[in-house]
């Protein structure tokens, strides 16, 4: 038998998981990650953020240049 939880205990464990309330689906949903839900990461949305600012600052410095 190889190691884990007993098979009393895994059956347990997925019937626990088994959830039929619409509450319950919807908090399951909710825990899903991004990337399962077809969304960007908040890690992705962050360095999108950054490379925006980036981009940003550089037209407003090369906005400076061409007015000076």
């Amino acid at each position: 038998m190889s190691g884990g939880l007993p098979a009393k205990a895994k059956q347990r464990r997925l019937t626990a998981l088994q959830l039929d309330d619409e509450d319950d689906r919807r908090w399951q949903w909710r825990r899903r990650t991004a990337a399962r839900r077809g969304e960007p990461s908040s890690a992705a949305l962050m360095l999108t953020a950054d490379l925006w600012r980036r981009k940003q600052r550089r037209l407003a410095a090369a906005r400076r240049l061409w007015r000076a």
